[in-house]
């Protein structure tokens, strides 16, 4: 498997359910990924390792996946935006997410999709939130061909106040 990203770890997760043995080859690890920066959503589903130890890499390397930090041929291609330096491809962008993080919050056990009304030329995609161990992701973002991993203030701060007036709208009604 060549990439740690998101799509590199659920392929790998789904080969080694299938009998594969897995080694992951990539440039970098998480939370160095450009996926570890948006709310690419790699949701744990084997049930098999212990709950509080459930992350990508962690359920790859507990079901027996090894991972090497160097390039090597193999068959699964998962490098993502990097596919553009390696193969010459000229057609790929990016579609650059950000997320905000907020404190763990234990008590928030669900999620939210949409919600805020989005000019349509804004680059957002409408307003989600999934909380996670490591405290609850706020996104909304897609800004087609950019690529700086740079925070866009406009952006987070669209995203917060869209949750904010999410949140403020389901407020107390007698």
């Amino acid at each position: 498997m060549i990439g740690s990203g998101v799509v590199g770890l659920t392929s790998a997760r789904e080969l080694q359910r299938r009998g594969f043995d897995v080694t992951i080859y990539a440039a970098s690890l998480p939370p160095d990924t450009t996926s570890n920066m948006s709310l690419a959503g790699w949701t744990p589903t084997s049930g098999l390792a212990q709950f509080d130890q459930r992350t990508p890499m962690n359920d790859v390397v507990n079901f027996g996946g090894k991972v090497v930090v160097r390039p090597e041929s193999v068959v699964v291609n998962c490098t993502g935006l990097g596919s553009k330096a390696l193969f010459g491809d000229p057609q790929l962008v990016p579609l650059k997410g950000q997320r905000v993080i907020l404190v763990p919050q234990p008590e928030i056990t669900y999620g939210t999709s949409g919600g805020s009304r989005s000019a349509a030329s804004e680059p957002g995609v409408g307003i989600h939130m999934m909380p996670r161990l490591d405290g609850i992701a706020l996104g909304g973002t897609s800004e087609r061909d950019v690529w700086t991993m740079d925070v866009n203030e406009k952006e987070r701060l669209r995203v917060v106040n869209g949750h904010i007036e999410l949140f403020t709208s389901m407020g107390t009604h007698t």
